[in-house]
């Protein structure tokens, strides 16, 4: 009789934590508002700066988020 082995899938502990979070692109969307914007510190201070680093240039290159620059005068 023949062994069969089978191979399966299973999460990591970061693949758990992104399924019950979201993955960090989700995550980075989800922070925006809808109706506006928010302040590139706003999701750094929320998230961490890792998942904001790596989340940005995926979810950029999906066209899911963009940054907009503003000037603004001190007074």
């Amino acid at each position: 009789m023949k062994d069969i082995t089978r191979k399966t899938w299973v999460l990591t502990e970061e693949g758990k934590k992104y399924a019950a979070q979201g993955s960090p692109e989700v995550q980075l969307f989800l922070a925006v508002p809808e109706e506006g914007s928010i302040s590139v510190l706003e999701p750094k201070k929320k998230l961490g700066e890792s998942i904001v680093s790596f989340a940005w240039k995926y979810a950029k290159e999906n066209k899911w988020v963009d940054m907009e620059k503003s000037n603004s005068q001190g007074g």
